[in-house]
């Protein structure tokens, strides 16, 4: 989620609730009330298929899903005029 539609979000969460509500103004305060809560984010692939998520630390050596054998990545073009 982009911090604009988050930001949007949260106006209209705040719009929509009672006024006292203690729902966060902007993507900036919610990230703020959210970090002192220790988590980590990890970043994961998943098959083409969409049949098996691939952690980044422990399966970075499968170069294709285990279950339909189709590649953990789908390879793009990237450059101009594409």
């Amino acid at each position: 989620m982009s911090q604009r539609s988050c930001d949007q979000t949260l106006a209209l969460m705040k719009e929509t609730h009672p006024t006292s509500n203690l729902i966060p103004k902007d993507f900036y305060r919610a990230k703020k009330i959210v970090s002192k809560l220790g988590l980590t984010a990890k970043r994961i692939d998943c098959c083409v298929d969409g049949c098996m998520l691939l952690y980044i630390d422990e399966e970075m050596q499968l170069k294709e899903c285990k279950f339909c054998h189709k590649p953990r990545f789908q390879m793009q073009d990237i450059g101009r005029g594409k």
